[in-house]
Formats: C-alpha cells, structure tokens, sequence
C-alpha cells in the first residue's frame, strides 16, 4: 500500500516504510500528479507539466571537426523539426513498425530522422557512414526497410539529407503512443 502525505512535510510510505532518494522533486510531483488523478496522462502533457521551462534551453549543438560552431537547436525547435519530419513519415506512408534505415553520418539530419521515426512508431535502424556499399547493401537486405535515409544510391524509397531537412518543415505529425515492448530502434552490431 502507498501513502501519500500532501499536507503539512510532503512524504512517502510504502507498506509502512518511508520512501526517500528522490533524484528530483520533479519525480514526486509526478509521482503525486498520477496518484491524484488516477489517470495514464500523455506524453505531451506530461512533458508541458514538468519541463515547461526547457522549450528554449539548448538541445542540440551541431560543430565541425574544428569544434566551430555551425547549428544551435533549441528543444522547442528540434522538437518542432522532428514533428515535421514525423508528419511526412506518415504522409509517405509509415506506419508503426516500419523500419527506417539511417545512413547519414553526423548531421542535423540524423537525429531528425531518428526521432521523427521514433514519433511515428516505426523502427530506426541507425547504420555507420562508413559503411562500404556492400556492408551496406548486406544490412539492407537483413534490415529490410520501408524507407532508406542516405545520400547514397540505394535500391527502394529514398529520403536524401535535403528531403529530411524539408520535411522537418512539413505539417507537424503527432506522436503516436507505442507499448513499452514496442521497438524504438534496432542496431546492427558486427
């Protein structure tokens, strides 16, 4: 049995023993949040409820191999990119369990594609850019994926680095609720 105390010192008992540790008073209040409620909110209210204030915090920094910085992405405009990149993944066709590969080294355009896929449901598979073709024809064949993320030539569906970045400018898409044994992402090890 779980005991919640809310007036007067906030604490915790389970079975009779206190409950301590918390890495974050973030974590009690979502802990008292779902007690109260009683409710399995979404992940969107979830995120607006404990980290409203992070919107414009950096999320991203992309830099080149002189450590120059090229890129900085602020949580609110990557996770409006990734949306878009998701809403196009559905226009296109992919549908939860899709796998996507991704072939795109370091750029932007991975972690757009990575978690746009990700928002959907569907699988990201993420490979090496350095790869040979044949290693990389060989984990396509194994992989078999909807839709491919490379600037390289490659048999099936393509999204080139350009199309993603134009795709983070689509129609936002929406994230699609998985199953904890749902895959995220899959990864070929050698």
């Amino acid at each position: 049995m779980l005991h919640l105390t809310l007036l007067g010192p906030f604490t915790i008992h389970r079975d009779g023993a206190p409950v301590t540790g918390f890495i974050s008073n973030k974590v009690q209040a979502l802990l008292i949040y779902l007690a109260v409620t009683q409710q399995t909110p979404t992940r969107d209210a979830l995120a607006a409820l404990l980290w409203a204030d992070v919107p414009d915090k950096v999320a991203l920094t992309v830099v080149d191999g002189a450590d120059r910085v090229l890129e900085v992405w602020t949580y609110r405009a990557l996770e409006r990119a990734v949306l878009g990149v998701a809403g196009r993944l559905i226009a296109s066709g992919i549908t939860p369990g899709d796998r996507v590969l991704l072939n795109l080294g370091n750029s932007t355009a991975f972690p757009l594609a990575f978690f746009g896929t990700v928002a959907v449901g569907a699988i990201a598979v993420p490979t090496s850019a350095q790869l040979t073709e044949r290693e990389l024809a060989d984990l396509i064949a194994r992989a078999t994926p909807t839709l491919i993320c490379t600037d390289r030539k490659v048999p099936g569906p393509c999204w080139r680095q350009a199309d993603i970045r134009a795709a983070s400018e689509h129609a936002p898409g929406a994230y699609r609720e998985t199953l904890a044994e749902d895959p995220a992402y899959l990864v070929f090890t050698s």
